[in-house]
């Protein structure tokens, strides 16, 4: 109602509006955005230990990462965003674009992670537990890349 009025000339706000609505027993709505969850764990994960025990800070650079998969709706479809975020900094290190959020998505963030830090000895990735994130393909990127 509020887009159509200002179209049309009218200036006024959204919550106005409402409220002129709700005086003539109208009901407005906002619909909800459309969301799915990317999270489902590999089925065949096991134990997957929280090293991180939600404490994101860190001493130095590369000791703490954190990462997740995100959507964003465009006029082309959906595309999937894999960032790597180090504790420390609170910088992005490390991320990846694809049209679809399969576990090579991940694997370049955490791969370009590695290449922008000098990750030191027992350096922590943390997660959720989504099936990308616990599929051994992800794990051996993990090893590799220290």
């Amino acid at each position: 109602m509020h887009a159509a009025l200002v179209r049309g000339g009218e200036q006024c706000c959204p919550e106005l509006v409402r409220d002129l609505m709700r005086e003539l027993g109208l009901e407005p709505c906002q619909p909800k955005p459309w969301r799915h969850s990317l999270t489902e764990q590999d089925g065949q994960a096991g134990p997957i230990p929280d090293l991180v025990n939600r404490d994101f800070t860190a001493d130095e650079p590369g000791r703490k990462m954190v990462g997740d998969i995100t959507y964003i709706d465009t006029w082309e479809g959906w595309v999937y965003l894999a960032t790597v975020i180090d504790c420390a900094t609170r910088k992005i290190v490390g991320w990846a674009m694809d049209d679809n959020y399969k576990t090579p998505l991940i694997s370049r963030a955490i791969e370009m992670a590695a290449r922008n830090l000098d990750l030191p000895e027992g350096a922590v990735f943390h997660s959720d537990r989504g099936s990308n994130y616990t599929s051994a393909e992800f794990a051996k990127v993990l090893k590799t890349s220290g």
